[in-house]
């Protein structure tokens, strides 16, 4: 009954952005320079980040990537971006100013690339980018986020250096969704052609939306006709013509109301970590084998089955592939839209009660 990592087909939609990014980051300017990604949840920003930030890191000498989250703490916050560039961790107590002074001194005389992914507010980047020295070695911050204020004041108030995400055109959009279905762009059934059509023109071009229904639809067969036309039916048309939060709620919440029995439970267990977490798959397992979420099946070791359900939430895009090893996926994330889902779902159905302040959501293993 082994369910395996199926990868996903490569980015799509994405050279022309890069391409635009790269030109705003690599060009000769020698004083540090901060460049915002600015766009709806779901568009993409964290993954053209990403893209972005691996072609060019090689071009300085210390790099770092840290999610902020919408409670950060500042303290464990500083503390990953010291960690992600490689300097050491005092054993002593600092204040947030300590570690801001450390930093600066760190970074004063070499070229740097850092990327805060998920700021939401200009409070949390005063603090952050006091950790940035101004140097003339050409040093660059990428800074995402969802908040057109933050962007602006990221940049300085310089509206040149703000990349807005743009939902994907037409073209991609249907690439995307293909590859997710059949893995393939060509292959495809022709009686089922026109829901295609119908189900994409709702996803509204968000890259988010199409790889969750299209994850969704990949799991039923293809001669479920009714069963696509179902899911269909239950998109709704608003989203299309001005894609918002509720609707890409809807759209997640239909994965979740998909998801076999066996599997919720184990879904909603991720409600107990906190936003932009690293989650170790190994960890997970286990925690989901002690709690008992795992059907034992014809004798198989239960953290084998759970492995299993691991790779099968994966493949129905619920959770984001993390780190791999020797070509085996080992971490996860959940996206910030997919953890307020699972909250809510814990919530309506008293599954946890999630307790947290602002030290629980940052904190560090």
């Amino acid at each position: 009954m082994s369910t395996i990592y199926v990868e996903e087909a490569g980015l799509v939609g994405i050279e022309g952005p890069s391409e635009e990014l790269l030109n705003l980051l690599t060009d000769t300017e020698e004083k540090l320079k901060v460049v915002s990604i600015l766009g709806f949840g779901g568009l993409g920003k964290t993954t053209l980040a990403k893209q972005v930030y691996d072609e060019i890191r090689g071009k300085f000498e210390c790099t770092a990537f840290v999610s902020v989250s919408q409670r950060p703490n500042m303290t464990g916050l500083l503390y990953r971006i010291q960690l992600k560039l490689g300097m050491n961790r005092s054993s002593r107590v600092y204040e947030v100013q300590d570690i801001i002074e450390d930093l600066r001194q760190y970074l004063t005389h070499k070229r740097y690339l850092i990327v805060v992914d998920d700021l939401w507010d200009q409070s949390a980047w005063n603090t952050i980018s006091r950790a940035f020295p101004e140097n003339a070695n050409g040093c660059r911050v990428i800074v995402t986020t969802r908040v057109e204020g933050v962007a602006y004041g990221a940049c300085y108030g310089h509206p040149e250096c703000i990349y807005g995400m743009k939902p994907l055109g037409e073209k991609d959009s249907k690439k995307l969704f293909l590859h997710r279905v059949y893995g393939c762009e060509e292959d495809h059934p022709s009686q089922l052609e026109d829901i295609s059509t119908e189900i994409l023109k709702k996803c509204g071009g968000l890259p988010l939306a199409i790889i969750t229904i299209a994850s969704l639809l990949a799991s039923h067969p293809e001669e479920l006709r009714d069963e696509w036309k179902s899911i269909r039916n239950s998109l709704g048309t608003q989203f299309a013509a001005n894609p918002t939060l509720e609707g890409m709620k809807n759209i997640l919440n239909l994965s979740y109301i998909h998801l076999p029995l066996h599997l919720r439970a184990c879904f909603l267990h991720l409600g107990i970590y906190p936003e932009d977490r690293e989650i170790e798959r190994d960890d997970l397992v286990r925690q989901w084998s002690a709690e008992g979420l795992v059907n034992k099946l014809h004798g198989q070791d239960s953290e084998v089955v759970a492995k299993s359900y691991f790779n099968d939430l994966i493949n129905r895009s619920l959770i984001q592939p993390g780190r791999t090893e020797d070509g085996e996926l080992v971490s996860c994330r959940v996206h910030d839209m997919m953890l307020d889902l699972i909250l809510s779902k814990c919530e309506e159905h008293n599954f946890l009660r999630v307790e947290c302040n602002s030290e629980d959501i940052a904190r560090d293993h």
